[in-house]
């Protein structure tokens, strides 16, 4: 495992052991001095990969105290809601909260689905953190027999991302059927990608 990576691994385990009111009342970062005293590295070399993960945007960077503490963006996006974009600085995680305006009472669309709390479960929860994956949503492809709800969950997803304001408003839900150019390879291709 590269450095960086173990560095990513202290940082997500760190934030895993708080709650959503421990955001709001603690200072919870862990500081490179922190980092580099478990991995027995130099500080200055657990900075240079803290700051590679900060513009990844696989962390956050608090800048509250004299010295900068970190905290994962995906722990905190699972815990707040809030899709955070790349190079998220703040004084204090709470500040970021409030700036946020996490208190929206817009409905989950996912809660309409029939089987979203038994056999839809785990795949709402794939759907939305490849929807809320820090620094840009991750490309998704849904399998399954005709019929059995691909476009609806497609449609659902979308307007998730919607709420969550990960996709600009003015953004377009396309539908396109690869079926119809079955005996067509070319021109499938050409319609997707240009020709």
């Amino acid at each position: 495992m590269l450095r960086k990576e173990k560095i990513y691994q202290i940082i997500d385990d760190h934030s895993k052991q708080f709650t959503l009111e421990d955001l709001k009342q603690k200072d919870v970062g862990i500081t490179s001095y922190q980092i580099a005293d478990q991995l027995h590295i130099a500080r200055n070399n657990a900075s240079t990969d803290l700051n590679e993960l900060w513009e990844e945007g696989k962390i956050i960077k608090i800048t509250g105290k004299k010295k900068f503490a970190f905290f994962s963006q995906k722990i905190f996006s699972e815990l707040t809601g809030i899709c955070l974009q790349k190079k998220t600085v703040c004084p204090t995680l709470s500040k970021l909260m409030s700036d946020h305006s996490i208190i929206e009472t817009t409905q989950d669309p996912f809660s309409n689905l029939i089987g979203a709390d038994s056999s839809l479960k785990n795949s709402i929860i794939s759907a939305k953190a490849s929807i809320l994956y820090p620094g840009g949503t991750m490309h998704t492809l849904l399998l399954g027999d005709s019929g059995v709800g691909k476009s609806l969950f497609a449609k659902t997803m979308y307007q998730f991302g919607l709420n969550e304001h990960v996709f600009q408003e003015d953004s377009k839900f396309v539908v396109f059927n690869c079926a119809d150019y079955a005996n067509n390879s070319e021109l499938l291709l050409s319609q997707l990608f240009g020709s």
